[in-house]
């Protein structure tokens, strides 16, 4: 059977959590190869010519990625919608530029979760920016600043990429 199942799951320790610390973004036409192990980690991760991944800190409790299985028995399909929210604080203009170009853009983002794991969002199909919003605030404790959704669809859940990859494919 070309489906069959290979191992089970098993309850672990009690010692992961939740969010996400960081991300990573760069333009999907940046990122020339992947490579992957045989369970399916990333293990590298070929870069265009002077193009890196950019690092976008987060603050904490304000980052999430979520993967939403779809499927058609109809059709006989299967795919995964992959969805990265972020949020940065305090509207400025340099920021303010730099959302328009993701804005517009074809992107690929490595989120790394609050357990230190990093995971590879849009590396077949691409994320874009599907929503966002600049505020102020109402109150003096209110968020001033961005709140952002960077949506797509993979044909697979996000993979995990091994630490060493981002030793030469990140700036800023």
């Amino acid at each position: 059977m070309p489906c069959a199942l290979t191992k089970g799951y098993t309850l672990d320790c009690r010692d992961s959590v939740g969010g996400v610390r960081q991300i990573l973004i760069a333009e999907f036409t940046a990122v020339t190869a992947s490579t992957a192990n045989a369970t399916g980690e990333i293990t590298a991760v070929g870069m265009a010519t002077g193009k890196k991944f950019w690092r976008y800190q987060l603050p904490k409790n304000v980052g999430s990625a979520t993967e939403t299985l779809a499927s058609s028995a109809e059709n006989g399909t299967t795919f995964f919608t992959q969805e990265v929210k972020i949020a940065l604080n305090k509207l400025s203009s340099g920021v303010r530029q730099e959302l328009a170009l993701l804005a517009v853009g074809r992107l690929m983002v490595a989120v790394q979760d609050q357990n230190g794991s990093w995971w590879m969002h849009g590396l077949v199909n691409s994320l874009e920016q599907t929503a966002g919003t600049a505020s102020t605030g109402t109150n003096f404790g209110d968020r001033n600043g961005y709140d952002l959704t960077l949506t797509g669809m993979e044909p697979s859940y996000a993979q995990l990429v091994l630490p060493a990859v981002w030793t030469n494919a990140i700036t800023g």
